[in-house]
């Protein structure tokens, strides 16, 4: 039987006909699938409620983790993180932008596994503590509208310049 990725199936055989077929899906497998359709479910109602997208997946995780496996555990607390940091910006950041939406549906429902992967290293690679401020979804603005996001980071400069500006001002 396998470890890891999706499972086996299994035949049951008498001498003359398949009498049964049965699948069994790794944890690993079924903590994907429901990662993702919490993450399409975010993508699709963007709603704020009282308990977020993130904890009703973190409960539901830990049911399937029955065996408090320390490997799982990491992986349940990753994606909750992924889901504030999703809910966050849709939410706040952008405010139910559609055209964001779209694209964003579009990797994780098309491009899932791509999509997973390039959000676990930007976490990793920036390590991200503090999804409101150093969100991983700015990413994905880079790739819908790169020119957009380039004068948005010119003009938070310019804004930091003035601040300093007048800072020095007030300190005269």
């Amino acid at each position: 039987m396998s470890i890891s990725g999706e499972g086996v199936v299994l035949y049951l055989f008498n001498e003359f006909e398949c009498l049964s077929i049965s699948k069994i899906k790794t944890i690993e497998y079924e903590q994907h699938q429901l990662f993702r359709t919490k993450l399409i479910t975010l993508i699709q109602q963007n709603q704020e409620t009282k308990l977020s997208y993130a904890d009703i997946y973190q409960q539901e995780a830990n049911d399937l983790n029955q065996y408090n496996d320390k490997e799982i555990t990491k992986f349940i607390e990753l994606n909750t993180y992924i889901l504030l940091s999703l809910q966050h910006y849709l939410i706040k950041v952008k405010q139910k932008d559609i055209f964001y939406q779209e694209q964003i549906y579009k990797f994780c429902s098309k491009y899932y596994m791509q999509f997973y992967t390039q959000i676990v290293e930007l976490t990793n690679s920036h390590n991200v503590k503090n999804y409101e401020l150093d969100n991983i979804f700015n990413y994905f603005d880079y790739l819908g509208n790169p020119n957009k996001c380039r004068q948005k980071e010119q003009q938070k400069k310019s804004q930091m310049k003035i601040e300093r500006n007048l800072k020095e001002l007030i300190q005269y």
